[in-house]
């Protein structure tokens, strides 16, 4: 079982990465948004909106992974994976708030973006994850 569950954890990711790609409601969304108002604050307003609805997103598939977990050294590798996650979504936070730390608004939106595609990819991650430990109950 040690082997197996990273073995299927990783094929599951790559036969499943079209999946990813399609746009969620919260993409559609934060996209009708910013093309309604395109000023910095109104994309930061949107963008705020979109990562607050991302990270809910985060926690309900990580507690929904959890819970179908049933032995205890998966999820401690789950809680370590997840404490380096944030530290690694941290780092990257730190680098956008340098590297796009520039007047206009496209860097705005160029710095929004890029956070809210780390808290979604990991989404997708955890989402995979969680549908396929379920599905192979199955």
């Amino acid at each position: 079982m040690k082997i197996l569950f990273p073995v299927l954890l990783f094929l599951t990711i790559k036969c499943t990465a079209q999946n990813i790609k399609k746009e969620s409601p919260i993409d559609i969304s934060y996209t009708k948004c910013t093309n309604k108002d395109t000023s910095s604050a109104g994309i930061c307003n949107c963008a705020f909106k979109a990562y607050a609805d991302w990270d809910k997103e985060l926690n309900k598939y990580y507690n929904r992974l959890r819970k179908v977990m049933h032995n205890e050294k998966d999820k401690e590798a789950l809680e370590k994976a997840e404490a380096a996650w944030l530290l690694y979504r941290d780092a990257e936070f730190s680098s956008y708030d340098f590297m796009f730390n520039k007047t206009g608004t496209k860097w705005s939106k160029t710095r929004a973006d890029s956070r809210i595609n780390v808290v979604r990819d990991r989404v997708m991650q955890l989402k995979t994850y969680y549908d396929t430990l379920t599905k192979a109950k199955d």
